[in-house]
């Protein structure tokens, strides 16, 4: 029988509900601010830039269809609308270039508002998952997939940058809402709504479409008969189309740069992500991924919990447990692979490893002594699970209201290199004040001197580039570079082998050609960050270790 979200809930369990929300939401929004006004994740930008270019141009075009990202970028569009709009109404804007200052002189309004919206999905995914989790199950079922969403922290750390994976998690849970409707009664809004969600989740991120073989599953399920049936499959899949193209219209009216963009992050390697081909991914998630984000006994538990649901009669369980395998294959057979790609299967396999811990609690306790020792069994899992889920979410929560290793970083180098000195940087190092020194980095293989951003900026952009691939290292003597910046390029380089033999042999000749002044590690609890070392060039070291370029 259909239920409606939140439709018969009794007291108890709405008040324990509105408790793991609470905690939910107090852990997603602990430490939310943290490094602005520095941008550190270089993924960020291309989302507030792509919401920008939109108002700016007056379009829908974000430019830019790699994920796609296209309702993050939509919504992000809405909330900036909505600042120039109270900017305006409170005098604090007189026209667009006001906006646009703000955001050159300090962005964190931009990336703030981008992380609450964040946050906001995640909070209302706990929600989703209780109401799935209680659908297919109980109420308890529910409530504990719900408490182990609410403080896994992955997806915890996932809603506090301004990415898609946590509002693509979000609306899959509601796309398979829909298809459980489609399995239960079959009628056409249920179709229409399951294909308008799962458009909607597939222009946020494209391994989405993966919720649509679950409502193609759920319509076999049903058994049904004649053309008229099938046909509500058709319209399934045209509300797909149509909620995609309402969102997202330049991804198919640019489609021959969305096959350029996709391409580009469908590339075959990527330093410390390059998958190893579709059982070995596969296998990373499962052993990997997978016991970091439910703890391993909680990937075990959700594994049995995947086998309890497919042997059971009842389809919507099938169902539930067929989700999140289906999609970590599609993921795994991609090139790369990054753990934050799980996340959308992380709040299905919340409520299957809430299964086999909730069949060991008794309905009643007419046998004391059985109903006790099911009870210690399961709480203690529980327990061991929550307790070790919450304890890490709280460590993160405090590394990030504290300052990373990038703004440590800036702030020692700010008050002992001297001013105007010439330093060479690379990605993921700290931004510094405008103008105040002279910044370098390796563009490609070559040494360039680095932009430092609009005229209205305080501080420079995020640098980029590798310092070990610099092939030209006489390049540096002659700019007269004093200072070397290091974060953690070099460290990865060594993980990935003898296949980057050179690039860390380039980094190791120019660390023996300086000295180390400064070096700022992650602490657990009190900072994150990766390391960051600050190395003073020796001129004769440095002129020695030129010499060696080939002519």
């Amino acid at each position: 029988m259909r239920e409606k979200f939140g439709q018969g809930l009794g007291s108890a369990s709405r008040l324990a509900l509105a408790v793991v929300m609470f905690l939910g939401t107090v852990v997603r929004f602990w430490g939310i601010g943290h490094d602005l006004p520095f941008i550190y994740d270089p993924d960020e930008p291309t989302f507030v830039g792509g919401a920008l270019r939109m108002l700016h141009d007056h379009s829908l075009n974000p430019g830019w269809f790699g994920h796609p990202a296209s309702t993050t970028m939509d919504l992000l569009a809405a909330t900036y609308t909505a600042i120039y709009a109270a900017g305006r109404l409170a005098g604090r804007f007189h026209g667009p270039v006001d906006l646009r200052n703000l955001y050159h002189s300090d962005p964190t309004v931009f990336y703030l508002s981008g992380r609450i919206l964040s946050a906001v999905f995640g909070v209302a995914m706990i929600w989703l998952v209780f109401q799935v989790g209680r659908r297919v199950f109980s109420a308890r079922v529910g409530l504990l997939s719900a408490l182990v969403v609410a403080i896994c922290p992955l997806l915890v750390a996932s809603s506090q940058n301004v990415r898609m994976d946590v509002s693509d998690a979000a609306l899959v849970l509601i796309a398979f809402w829909f298809s459980l409707d489609v399995l239960e009664r079959g009628d056409a809004k249920a179709y229409l709504l399951a294909g308008l969600f799962t458009g909607l989740a597939t222009v946020t991120k494209f391994p989405a479409v993966t919720v649509a073989l679950v409502v193609f599953a759920a319509h076999l399920m049903r058994s049904p008969k004649g053309a008229r049936e099938h046909l509500k499959l058709g319209a399934s899949a045209a509300s797909s189309v149509v909620g995609a193209f309402a969102v997202a219209p330049f991804l198919f009216l640019r489609f021959s740069q969305v096959l350029s963009d996709v391409a580009h992050e469908a590339r075959p390697s990527h330093l410390s992500h390059t998958g190893h081909g579709l059982w070995s991914n596969f296998a990373w998630y499962w052993t990997e991924v997978l016991p970091t984000a439910l703890t391993v006994p909680g990937a075990l538990l959700a594994i049995a919990g995947i086998v309890i649901c497919l042997s059971d009669a009842r389809r919507d369980r099938k169902l539930t447990a067929l989700y999140p395998i289906l999609f970590l294959f599609f993921i795994s057979a991609l090139s790369l692979r990054w753990a934050r790609w799980a996340v959308p299967s992380i709040p299905f396999l919340a409520i299957t490893l809430s299964v086999p811990i909730v069949s060991l609690l008794p309905a009643d306790a007419r046998s004391p002594r059985k109903a006790s020792g099911r009870l210690l069994l399961g709480a203690a899992l529980a327990a061991w699970i929550v307790g070790s889920l919450g304890f890490r979410s709280v460590l993160d929560g405090m590394e990030r209201a504290g300052e990373s290793t990038q703004t440590v970083a800036r702030n020692w180098a700010i008050a002992n290199i001297p001013k105007g000195s010439r330093l060479v940087l690379e990605r993921y190092c700290p931004q510094f004040p405008k103008d105040m020194f002279t910044l370098f980095i390796v563009d490609e293989v070559n040494l360039v001197q680095f932009s430092q951003g609009d005229e209205h900026s305080r501080n420079s952009r995020p640098p980029g580039g590798n310092i070990g691939k610099l092939t030209r290292l006489r390049s540096l003597e002659g700019q007269a570079v004093q200072y070397m910046v290091l974060s953690d390029w070099y460290d990865r380089f060594v993980r990935e082998g003898p296949e980057q033999q050179d690039i860390v042999a380039t980094y190791e000749q120019l660390m023996h050609a300086g000295r180390l002044l400064y070096e700022v590690k992650a602490e657990r609890g009190r900072r994150s960050g990766p390391p960051i070392r600050i190395y003073q060039f020796d001129s004769r070291a440095l002129h020695a270790v030129a010499s060696g370029d080939p002519q």
